[in-house]
């Protein structure tokens, strides 16, 4: 079955971050929305991303409300809302975060 043609496929590449090594998707919603984490093996440093069905990718800090005292480390789930779930650190501590979305 051929997937629509806003869909990426598995052999799509969605590219990184500016200045990281590797991204993983971890979610897509039927709006062809995924979220995931970008990654710089150099540094360490990973963040959550958010990329549209266009093909632009932005770190989801910059793209929700606040974000205060966050890191927000990977984005693991999105409904058809654009709804977004993951993790991160607040104040040094792991979190659970479930953002209003912003976009």
């Amino acid at each position: 079955m051929a997937s629509p043609d806003w869909l990426p496929t598995m052999r799509d590449d969605l590219g990184v971050l500016s200045g990281d090594s590797y991204s993983v998707a971890q979610a897509i919603n039927a709006s062809g929305t995924i979220v995931g984490y970008s990654k710089n093996t150099s540094t360490g440093v990973q963040r959550a991303f958010v990329s549209y069905n266009d093909g632009s990718m932005y770190a989801l800090i910059t793209k929700v409300s606040n974000t205060n005292g966050w890191t927000l480390q990977a984005a693991e789930g999105i409904n058809a809302n654009g709804w977004i779930v993951g993790w991160g650190y607040k104040s040094g501590q792991t979190r659970a975060f479930v953002p209003a979305p912003n976009f």
